[in-house]
């Protein structure tokens, strides 16, 4: 749940080693146990997809300094908290909560970002 800008460099710090972030360097069988460091380092680089998920109205004092970290590579909307934190859970035809999502959108989309939004589907009998 991305509140803030501090909230996402939190992420960046979490997902990628130094001297992007800080993860831990441990010896791991997906670097080979060291013998193959570097090239899972530069890898992990490359192909490391962070996706943010926004979750809380909190967010949009901070959003365009958020969609401006090169690491993000996109955000995705969790509706249920966030109608929740609008004060009408659950309520995804409530213009607040369209117009929330729709700001979103826009700033998301703009940036030059993935957006996405995460989707539930009852399972009947």
């Amino acid at each position: 749940m991305i509140k803030s800008y501090a909230d996402a460099m939190q992420a960046v710090q979490n997902v990628f080693y130094p001297p992007t972030g800080s993860r831990g360097v441990g010896l791991y069988r997906a670097q080979k146990y060291s013998f193959g460091f570097d090239e899972y380092v530069k890898s992990h680089v490359e192909e490391t997809v962070l996706i943010l998920q926004v979750e809380h109205i909190d967010v949009l004092g901070d959003l365009d300094k958020i969609l401006k970290i090169p690491q993000v590579d996109g955000i995705i909307i969790g509706p249920y908290d966030l109608s929740a934190s609008l004060g009408i859970p659950g309520k995804f035809e409530d213009k607040k909560f369209k117009e929330t999502v729709e700001k979103i959108e826009k700033k998301t989309l703009a940036a030059k970002k993935a957006l996405g939004v995460t989707l539930f589907s009852p399972i009947t009998n």
